[in-house]
């Protein structure tokens, strides 16, 4: 078993990371004029103009329904006329009239109307185009997905009439000059009829595909990987390749066409292959949100889809994958008919539905109850709309994988995982492409990475081989998968694509390709499983880690409604219990929408502006829906009255005098408020002049004592036997240059910390009493940036809150919150999703210095077996814990592709427990407690607790009515009557409880993550084994 500490140690690992940026062999063979020049040739011959069509345009700046189209006003448009701009739209009206002489050939239209479009029938999707920039389309016969198809038929529709005209109109749309550049005017490049030659647009794909083979081998003479010699199998193979290549471009040349491509024929039908095969699947990962708006993702996918199933009506062995079924879901609900078609193809098997989740989401950073639910909504729609079993995971894109994922995904039937996204480590190689991933708690999934390192590949020999070649898993797994198409803003295969991938099935000395589905590759693989390489823990990326922090307010708002959403499920529990009824058509609305923003380049932060201005909006809305609901629930639950009730929605013992107010409530209980009346006497002040410089100020609760530099640093904080808890400071705010990047949104310079950051330092200090506690207001000044921090010691507590509020203008610059312990600490421990990573808390080798930012949810904690130092948050994710060292990242400002991204208003909320030995659950219990406070209503009566762990150790992390079973082969709960409760072991030991359940019941059943499979079990005696959930 490998760990990530063991990598450090692990020679297939050092192996510095090829990087993301950089020439590739096919950008160098597409820039080589002499290599080129046969292709060129060639394509300018395969599509004729025979005529020209009339083209106008309307356009617009949001979508216009197909039914409202003819509302518009057109206009022509001539070539190179620009039409709109980013993230504009148009209608755009085509017909013409095709020679009668023309009639009996193959007849396309070529448009490339320097955008995405898309050509309806009737209001039916038919076929799509795209201007996307993609690299290998510099190989296409067409120059990409510009062609229409007029005399055949596609996806039910032939275009063209029986008299040669055509007539129909496209919606269109201009998103950018690539998926990362959003940048530039939609710009009408040309419009015309074409025929097609068809036998030397087969030639030329032939020409293609060993043109790229010899380019490899060139690539490695040039490279040096050649021996000296004659007999160089290297050289006598590019030797060969090239010889052949010149021989049937010739005669070619000649218009001896099938002569030609015969001279290729024991290239492309060659017996000499290696024993590994690459199982392709027609790939076309669609981001729901990122360059572009969520609206334009849902005309993305039906252009996707139609292009898509046209390429499987032209290419008889190709199998088109899609995942997401929040995207299929929008395609039911805006084109019922065309989703049919979908269905009819899934149904064939040619369209695989991959990936048991609702959407590809972010790993790091949802809530381990979130990911269990986008599997719930994933599984349930495949289920109820395909009779699909999806048992993979399948996130290519996704910036890191938290280590109790494997659990989460085994325990919901969901046993294989496939990514990518290792292999953009920028430090240190990850050492395997497939083996058995194993979680914290040692729960197993099978994971395959495609070693040629792309969701988007191209499909070249170039790539199959890199692919061969890169896999170290090869001589054990003898294969992998092969994602093929154009991907990121969805679009899928084009010609070029699928031509070079039917022509690779016995390319001479490459690997097999041949299309197939995700699931049989998995379930072939998993034969081999035992003999595969085994690594346990997270999958960390070493790239991308300022998506811990970047867009502030997505990422509170995120934590609060995932909390508020559980909350509301235990208050509608327990009115149902009472006769209420359950609210799970609104409930499961609101959680398909909360799921959705967080796919991987919404929570992480690395979409446009306009994504986080609407989703934050539509945060809020959510929120405050929920509070009125959970009000409506608690009427019901508590009646009609004026007593101050407060609910305690944790598994822990609530004791606090915060609000004014004295509250002490059981786990999931209510409880009256007792209103607090003079000021605590446990609480006490004193300030000491320090002449110009201001006061130091100390405060007291008789648990803490903490002193305050009249800069705002704390440098003091003591416990009640008084041991100092800071080496140099406590809660330093320093501002570190965060300079542009490509990647600006994702990236932070792995060495920012060797700069010399601004520190910033109170411009006044004041000091609040208030009845239950104390309070040190810092105000800070940084040009236009203005941070006011209240530093709260509450009486009886031994939590000190930082709360703060800021006014952030500055760009380009990275806020964090520092402090100097005085432990020597070797690891930290680090909140996941229900569970503790632990980490290396030294900086020594490359895998630890690659980890220069780490991500962690409610807490992290550091001790050295005497005393420890645990840092609580209430929406903050990225933290640095090294070397005596340790870091908040509070708020980072880039520029690209928002470049307002968290200017304006931020609060959030940071706190301080210290405490004596080890971690343990107390660390917890307080980091819940600064997330789910509790809650305050009007009532007249209390109920009896609902649920409660006699093991502390035991976290109730759920409560909430089971969902209606949808599993295929009836093993659900067959009681939707009941009450599902989720617990997790959060020490990492083995543990038991009882279960002390306050409602009437009948039998208790432990199932699957997904309320499934159940198995009769006692609550009084539950067994759970280190970070192990159960429902």
């Amino acid at each position: 078993m490998i760990t990530s500490e063991d990598l450090s140690r692990d020679p297939r690992f050092d192996v510095p990371s090829p990087g993301r940026i950089g020439t590739t062999p096919l950008d160098s063979l597409l820039s080589n004029e002499a290599a080129m020049a046969p292709v060129k040739t060639m394509a300018k011959k395969i599509y004729r103009t025979v005529a020209r069509p009339h083209v106008t345009f309307a356009p617009t700046k949001e979508p216009v329904a197909y039914d409202d189209r003819l509302s518009l006003t057109y206009m022509p448009i001539l070539r190179g006329q620009i039409w709109d701009g980013v993230y504009d739209c148009a209608w755009f009206h085509v017909r013409g009239k095709v020679p009668a002489s023309f009639l009996s050939d193959h007849l396309v239209l070529h448009i490339n109307i320097g955008g995405e479009g898309l050509v309806y029938e009737d209001g039916l999707p038919v076929q799509g185009i795209s201007n996307t920039r993609c690299l290998v389309n510099g190989l296409s016969a067409a120059g990409g997905k510009t062609i229409i198809e007029l005399n055949r038929t596609i996806n039910g529709v032939t275009l063209l009439d029986p008299q040669g005209s055509f007539d129909f109109y496209m919606d269109a749309g201009y998103n950018g000059v690539s998926c990362i550049q959003n940048i530039g005017k939609a710009v009408f490049r040309y419009a015309r009829i074409c025929r097609v030659d068809d036998a030397l647009r087969d030639f030329y794909y032939d020409y293609v595909t060993v043109l790229c083979l010899w380019w490899n081998y060139k690539e490695k003479l040039e490279a040096g990987q050649g021996k000296s010699g004659a007999d160089d199998p290297v050289k006598k193979e590019e030797k060969l390749l090239r010889g052949l290549l010149d021989e049937s471009f010739r005669l070619e040349e000649n218009g001896e066409i099938h002569q030609a491509s015969q001279v290729l024929q024991p290239v492309l039908s060659s017996d000499k292959l290696p024993d590994y095969k690459l199982t392709a699947v027609g790939h076309s990962h669609l981001d729901l949100a990122w360059m572009w708006p969520i609206r334009e993702t849902k005309r993305k996918a039906a252009r996707t889809f139609a292009n898509q199933m046209a390429n499987l009506e032209r290419y008889p062995d190709y199998i088109y994958g899609a995942s997401q079924p929040w995207q299929y879901q929008e395609l039911k609900d805006r084109y019922p008919d065309f989703y049919r078609r979908i269905k009819d193809w899934v149904e064939q098997g040619r369209i695989e539905p991959q990936g048991a989740l609702w959407v590809e989401p972010d790993t790091n950073l949802p809530s381990g109850e979130s990911l269990i639910r986008q599997i719930h909504y994933g599984k349930e729609f495949y289920r109820k709309e395909f009779g699909k079993e999806v048992t993979n995971c399948w996130l290519p894109d996704v910036f890191g994988y938290n280590g109790n994922l494997p659990q989460i995904l085994a325990k919901s039937d969901v046993p294989y995982f496939m990514t990518i996204k290792l292999s953009w480590n920028e430090h240190n190689r990850f050492p395997f492409r497939t083996f058995n991933w194993y979680g914290i708690d040692k729960s197993r999934v099978l994971v395959n990475m495609p070693p040629d390192e792309s969701y988007n590949s191209n499909g070249t020999p170039i790539s199959t081989l890199h692919a061969m070649d890169n896999d170290p898993d090869k001589s054990e797994a003898k294969g992998a998968l092969y994602l093929v198409g154009e991907g990121d803003g969805g679009g899928g295969c084009s010609d070029v694509h699928l031509e070079m991938v039917k022509r690779e099935k016995s390319l001479r000395k490459t690997p097999p390709v041949e299309f197939g589905r995700a699931e049989d590759f998995f379930e072939r693989l998993s034969k081999v499983r035992d003999s595969l390489p085994n690594y346990q823990g997270e999958l960390y990326l070493e790239k991308h880690q300022g998506t811990y922090t970047t867009q502030a307010r997505n990422k509170r708002y995120n934590r609060k409604i995932e909390y508020a959403l559980q909350d509301l499920e235990t208050l509608a529990t327990y009115a149902w219990l009472m006769g209420a009824e359950y609210p799970q058509e609104q409930l499961d609305q609101w959680w398909k929408e909360v799921l959705l923003y967080q796919f991987h380049d919404i929570l992480p932060g690395s979409g446009i502006g306009r994504v986080y201005k609407e989703s934050c909006e539509r945060y809020q809305i959510m929120l405050d829906q929920i509070r009125q609901m959970q009000e409506k629930l608690a009427e019901e639950i508590l009646g009609k009255g004026t007593k101050n009730i407060a609910f305690n929605p944790t598994s822990f013992l609530l004791d606090s005098s915060k609000r004014g107010v004295r509250v002490f409530a059981a786990p999931f209980a209510f409880a009256e408020a007792e209103k607090i009346g003079s000021q605590d006497p446990s609480l006490t002040v004193k300030e000491e002049r320090a002449g110009a410089r201001g006061s130091f100020v100390t405060m007291s609760n008789q648990l803490l004592t903490l002193t305050f530099a009249p800069d705002g640093q704390i440098l003091s904080f003591k416990d009640d036997k008084g041991h100092e808890y800071v080496k140099q400071y406590f809660n330093r705010l320093a501002l570190y240059p965060d300079p542009k990047s490509h990647y600006n949104a994702w990236d932070i310079d792995w060495k920012y910390f060797e700069k010399r950051p601004v520190i910033l330092k109170a411009q006044s200090t004041d000091v609040i009493c208030k009845r239950s506690s104390l309070i040190f207001r810092a105000v800070y000044l940084h040009g236009r940036t203005r941070i006011v921090q209240d530093t709260i010691l509450t009486a009886g507590s031994d939590v000190v809150d930082i709360k703060t509020k800021a006014e952030w203008h500055e760009k380009l610059h990275m806020l964090r919150a520092e402090f100097t312990p005085t432990i020597d600490f070797d690891k930290v421990s680090c909140d996941i999703q229900m569970g503790t990573l632990t980490r290396s808390g030294r900086d020594r080798t490359k895998v630890e210095k690659a980890q220069f930012e780490i991500c962690a949810h409610k807490y992290i904690d550091v001790c050295d077996g005497e005393y420890g130092f645990s840092l609580l948050n209430d929406c903050k994710y990225g933290h640095r814990a090294k070397d005596g060292f340790v870091s908040l990242n509070l708020l980072r400002s880039p520029v690209f592709p928002d470049d307002t991204a968290d200017l304006g208003e931020q609060q959030f909320t940071y706190s301080i427990y210290v405490h004596e030995g080890g971690l343990s659950v107390e660390t917890l219990k307080r980091a819940y407690q600064l997330n789910k406070p509790a809650y305050f209503f009007r009532g007249g009566h209390l109920p009896q607790p609902l649920l409660s762990s006699t093991n502390r150790d035991v976290v109730i992390d759920t409560i909430k009515k089971a969902y209606p079973p949808t599993s295929l082969d009836g093993q659900g709960l067959t009681d939707p009557d009941a009450v599902v409760v989720r617990l997790y072991e959060s020490q990492g030991h083995s543990n038991q409880t009882f279960l002390k359940i306050g409602f009437a019941h009948g039998k208790v059943y432990e199932t699957n993550l997904q309320e499934e499979h159940p198995v009769e079990t006692d609550p009084e005696r539950l067994s759970f084994k280190p970070f192990e959930i159960k429902t």
